[in-house]
């Protein structure tokens, strides 16, 4: 038993032994571990800073330098968190310094180009043509990259440089490159001189077409330079385009020259230069629409006096039988509407749908452009394709300002024209529509107000308006808006109105309002209003 007792304490201790050998072993390894690594941190501490990048083209094959450049003309991103730029790299150093304005990049190599080059298909000789770099293209020339490579978009080297303006580089490849292709076309059919010309890229333009390039190729749309200049509305290259022999009246794929963009861009000048070159004024496009059209839809009055001056025609259809005047009524262009009048146009001519410029300004509720149609003369007897005239539609519509004015409108000129012998010609609005022109007639409107108010029965403002001469149409119109047992007096009042603007400078008003109270049985209304009663014994005859 004593001998199991020994046995047992003996392996005890072995065990312990053990335990300890193990615990020494790990505090030494952790101990060593420490040490090792505060040794690294004190020789990193220690280390000299690292040199500054290096500014020296280290491999003229594979590396581009750049100066400062406009950051709009990047065809991509160079910020400081593109992927495309990195600070440090493993082959060469890229340097990126930005400000409000401008992108700097110190070197750009082909490692760093390659997400440009799967973006955009832009290689370095891209990017230094882009850039106007060309000390770096002919580098790369002379170490054998190709001059004809192109971008996703189809651009060569010639295109990056045209639509950037660099005349260096273009120089460089009329000079140097032999049996380079000038009219190599891109993605969209354009020509460097199509990129040049939309860019606004005057000296660029000047080069190309010094280099042959032809003026007349069309891109996918079938624009040609001259078109895309117009649309700019440069005026330089135009001259340039136009003195190199570019046909004025070139059309795209809808028909328009260059007279129509500028005329639908309101671009006067142009206009006029386009006009003086022999470009047609009455050029139209597939839909039938001409410069003078496009002109007045979009309310460009300046174009629309060019164009009536150069002779255009003034009373030209489109596809939908709309002239010009119906378009600067259906834009409300007011004032575009009243040139076409006073070039006289044709007024009641219908559309398609039957209506004239009139019928189509009252459906839309155009007043100003109705005061100019009217006092232009149009017609108000003409009828629409639902057989309406433009008081119906205006009375359907719920215009009630614009019914005023054509019953007005309708008075007046019944009345001036054969006051005038019917050569009354073009009155402005203001001079009888908004405002009558009888002296008296503030002091009168007054008087009218209470007479309707106060003192007409029901129906007696209709009787009124029979004697006045008044249409049934005119009537049923001032009814049509005002609902109610007492709208009789809104009906009554705007009739004295309407029948006060039809009154002229020398005729009596009281008196003939006076003879119309007796016509219809009312002459004791007269006493009844303590001015009218003053007025008529000052004014009628005794």
């Amino acid at each position: 038993m004593s001998r199991l007792h020994s046995l047992l304490l003996l392996l005890l201790l072995v065990v312990v032994e053990v335990v300890v050998v193990v615990v020494v072993v790990v505090v030494v390894v952790v101990v060593v571990v420490v040490a090792a690594a505060a040794v690294v941190v004190i020789l990193q501490l220690e280390a000299p800073p690292p040199p500054p990048p290096s500014t020296t083209t280290v491999d003229i094959a594979t590396t581009v330098t750049f100066g400062t450049y406009p950051t709009r003309l990047l065809p991509f991103s160079l910020s400081t968190t593109d992927p495309t730029t990195t600070t440090t790299t493993t082959t060469t150093t890229t340097t990126t310094t930005s400000t409000t304005s401008t992108t700097t990049v110190t070197f750009l190599s082909l490692n760093i180009l390659k997400p440009v080059k799967e973006r955009y298909g832009m290689g370095a000789v891209h990017c230094a043509a882009w850039f106007g770099q060309l000390e770096s293209l002919k580098a790369l020339v002379n170490g054998g990259a190709r001059t004809t490579v192109q971008t996703k978009q189809g651009m060569n080297i010639l295109h990056c440089a045209a639509q950037n303006n660099h005349l260096n580089i273009l120089t460089f490849i009329a000079d140097s490159l032999e049996n380079f292709d000038v009219n190599q076309t891109e993605r969209n059919d354009r020509t460097s001189l199509h990129l040049a010309a939309d860019n606004g890229c005057i000296e660029a333009v000047l080069k190309l077409i010094a280099m042959k390039c032809d003026i007349h190729m069309k891109d996918k749309d079938g624009a040609t330079a001259l078109h895309l200049a117009a649309k700019k509305g440069n005026i330089d290259i135009l001259k340039a385009l136009l003195a190199s022999g570019s046909i004025s009246d070139d059309r795209d794929v809808d028909g328009r020259t260059a007279l129509h963009i500028a005329s639908e861009n309101g671009y006067t000048e142009v206009c006029d230069l386009l006009l003086e070159y022999g470009a047609n004024p009455n050029a139209e496009t597939l839909k039938e629409m001409t410069p003078l059209h496009l002109s007045a839809n979009h309310g460009h009055t300046d174009v629309v006096a060019k164009l009536l001056h150069f002779g255009c025609g003034v009373n030209a259809q489109n596809f939908q039988g709309n002239t010009a005047l119906h378009l600067s009524a259906m834009g409300n262009h007011a004032d575009t509407a009243k040139i076409l009048v006073q070039a006289g146009c044709e007024l009641d001519l219908p559309n398609y749908r039957l209506q004239t410029p009139l019928h189509a300004a009252v459906e839309s509720g155009l007043t100003e452009v109705v005061e100019v149609l009217l006092a232009g003369g149009a017609s108000l007897d003409a009828r629409e394709k639902s057989g309406k005239t433009s008081l119906q539609l205006a009375s359907r519509g719920a215009h009630v300002a614009l019914v005023d004015t054509i019953i007005k409108a309708e008075r007046y000129y019944s009345t001036a024209r054969e006051y005038h012998n019917n050569d009354l010609g073009y009155v402005e609005p203001h001079a009888y529509l908004r405002r009558p022109t009888h002296p008296s007639a503030e002091q009168m409107k007054e008087i009218l107000w209470r007479l309707s108010t106060k003192q007409l029965k029901n129906n007696e403002w209709k009787k009124l308006a029979l004697y006045w001469k008044f249409k049934p149409e005119h009537i049923q119109a001032i009814e049509h808006q005002y609902v109610g047992p007492n709208s009789y007096k809104e009906h009554g009042f705007r009739l004295l109105i309407i029948w006060l603007h039809g009154i002229r400078k020398d005729e009596n008003i009281m008196k003939l309002l006076f003879e119309a109270l007796v016509a219809i049985d009312r002459r004791n209304l007269a006493g009844k209003h303590p001015t009218l009663s003053v007025l008529l014994k000052r004014f009628l005859p005794k």
